[in-house]
Formats: C-alpha cells, structure tokens, sequence
C-alpha cells in the first residue's frame, strides 16, 4: 500500500496507513534490486519511489509498535524504534 508522506511530499510504500506515525517508519529512497557482484539494478517498473526502509530490512515488527502523537517531531529518530 502507498501513503502519501506530508513532509516528503511523495507517496511511500507501508503495510498500513498508520505506518507514518509508528516509531519503526523510516522513509527511504527504494534502491532498487542488490545482484551480488554487480550493485544495485532497477526494479521492473523503474519508477524508484519511496519505501519504508526498516519494512525493507527488517520485515514488520509484529505486534506493530504502537502509534505515537505527533508525527511532525523527529522523522528519523536514532536507536531501537520502539525502546
């Protein structure tokens, strides 16, 4: 699912519309595909985009962390998201 990310002013890849407020939201440039020996190649479609980049590292945490107010604070915040 793509939701519109106000800050970004772009749409970005999530599992839900309450990723953009959950403290494991981390939006990123989508790399693209890693080939081993190569680098990094373009998905099928080429559009790039954004993607939430803990969802494309690390999976969804589950049970998904709780929503915290105020999304507008600190967009990347360092350390354990949800510690």
């Amino acid at each position: 699912m793509k939701i519109r990310d106000k800050i970004l002013k772009a749409e970005v890849a999530v599992r839900d519309r309450d990723c953009l407020a959950r403290p494991c939201y981390r939006p990123r440039r989508d790399p693209g595909i890693l080939i081993p020996g190569t680098g990094y190649r373009e998905r099928a479609g080429g559009n790039g985009g954004y993607e939430c980049g803990w969802r494309e590292v690390h999976g969804c945490p589950h049970p998904p962390p709780p929503v915290r107010a105020g999304k507008e604070e600190d967009p990347t915040p360092s350390g354990p998201p949800w510690s």
